[in-house]
């Protein structure tokens, strides 16, 4: 299952992108809800709630991330498995099939 890399390497992209996002929009919100205007902004202060922000926001990305990882794996082994039952892969490749994305999963 060599696409399996590529799909978590793209996926931690993804996660960075989302926390990247989602905290941005955070700190923007909470500066033009109070007297915040586009002419007083403090980049500054912004690269500093930026920076509390993202760690928190991160993890819980991260997290949805292996969840779905995990519901990715699941289908794959029950498609695996019934394809087995039709009798379109052996026992043996069933197996084999299953071991990398376990092992995903499971590290």
């Amino acid at each position: 299952m060599p696409a399996i890399g590529t799909i978590l390497s793209i996926g931690s992209q993804e996660v960075l992108a989302g926390a990247s996002t989602y905290a941005l929009g955070k700190i923007f919100a909470a500066h033009f809800s109070g007297d915040g205007t586009l002419l007083n902004v403090d980049i500054e202060e912004m690269r500093k709630q930026f920076e509390a922000w993202l760690p928190k926001v991160k993890q819980v990305a991260e997290e949805a991330q292996r969840a779905q990882l995990e519901d990715s794996v699941m289908a794959t082994i029950e498609k695996l498995k019934a394809l087995k039952d039709k009798g379109g892969i052996s026992d043996e490749e069933f197996k084999a099939a299953n071991k990398d994305p376990l092992e995903k999963v499971t590290k």
